[in-house]
């Protein structure tokens, strides 16, 4: 008989607690072959990312990630379910074929490997053994979609486009990233990336290079960016100081701690600002009103108005190549301003 537990009978009774302790089991079943093996492969998500973390991770174990970081994996899986009857109806329609989750291996090094998240292809018999043209859609889901797809993301795809052709030498191959966020925006950047043969080969040096590290037991020199406070190996990053270097002062050390505690703080704060000018915004802007003006209770007006998008390009541009620039100048969407003033918290 299967043991029973029942949540709502424990004390404290917390359906969000239950949560949080079922998500790290949700990712495994989720992730399934993607994170098998890890430790003796290099995927795409790993190739250009920091090499010292890389491999200090493959040799001491992946981090203990947080019920936020274990969400945003979650969101990334239902976002590749949501889209699967998408391709799967694109791929109908085009008479084209489509495939989920292709594991790609290179011939020569089977340390490198990658899966692919939706792979599409002509072939006269319907296997990729015999395509003749092959194109990678890989999805990134974002709270926000970012004007310009990530660096680390554009190198994966490349690491899979450069495996597809490692194995399907007669297909011509190229990809895109589809980028989503949880409001319904989406995105291809404009950007079709074509196979690239020296960009692929460094890729693959690079991974044998990181798996060399891992089975010699050497640590690479640290890559810094702009990821590097995410990193759980930062306090014995040499990029960062030396550990053995001497503290500052206590009180520069609590206002280093003050200054994070604020951060995060304002960061909330700014969340919940967010939300509720939406739901202020939903309401005041009905009916395709882009504007609003009045009063919304005693002593308490709002007012709605409407910026234009922001122009976006290359500055250097505009000084090297005046006559071109405006070909490349990118507009963004208009967007809404909220002002609210509150009589009531002006004193008499």
């Amino acid at each position: 008989m299967k043991t029973q537990r029942i949540w709502w009978k424990e004390a404290p009774a917390s359906f969000r607690g239950r949560v949080e302790q079922i998500m790290p089991a949700l990712c495994r079943i989720n992730s399934g072959q993607v994170t098998e093996g890890r430790d003796e492969t290099v995927g795409g998500s790993e190739i250009k990312a920091c090499m010292r973390k890389v491999v200090l991770t493959k040799v001491c174990g992946a981090e203990d990630f947080g019920f936020a970081t274990r969400a945003k994996f979650f969101r990334g899986h239902r976002q590749e379910e949501f889209n699967a009857p998408v391709h799967r109806l694109i791929a109908a329609e085009d008479g084209v074929y489509w495939a989920p989750q292709v594991r790609v291996v290179h011939r020569d090094y089977p340390e490198l490997r990658a899966h692919v998240d939706n792979v599409y292809f002509i072939s006269p018999d319907g296997t990729l053994e015999d395509a003749t043209d092959i194109c990678v859609v890989e999805e990134k889901s974002a709270r926000v979609v970012p004007e310009f797809p990530h660096d680390n993301h554009i190198f994966q795809l490349h690491y899979q486009m450069g495996l597809l052709k490692n194995n399907f030498p007669q297909a011509e191959v190229v990809g895109q990233i589809y980028g989503t966020d949880l409001n319904g925006e989406h995105t291809d950047f404009d950007l079709l990336a074509t196979y690239q043969p020296d960009l692929a080969e460094s890729l693959f040096q690079r991974g044998v290079q990181i798996m060399a590290h891992v089975r010699t037991g050497t640590l690479p020199d640290p890559e810094p960016g702009l990821l590097c406070g995410f990193c759980p190996h930062l306090p014995s990053c040499p990029s960062w100081g030396d550990p053995q270097q001497v503290p500052f002062a206590p009180e520069i050390q609590q206002a280093a701690k003050r200054y994070k505690g604020l951060a995060d703080q304002i960061k909330r704060l700014t969340e919940e600002k967010e939300q509720l000018k939406e739901q202020l915004l939903g309401t005041l802007t009905g009916q395709n009103r882009t504007w609003f003006k009045g009063q919304l209770g005693a002593g308490v007006f709002a007012r709605v108005g409407e910026m234009p998008g922001r122009v976006t390009y290359d500055r250097q541009l505009e000084v090297d190549h005046p006559q071109i620039v405006a070909q490349y100048r990118r507009v963004g969407a208009p967007f809404p301003t909220l002002t609210i003033i509150d009589r009531g918290c002006v004193p008499d």
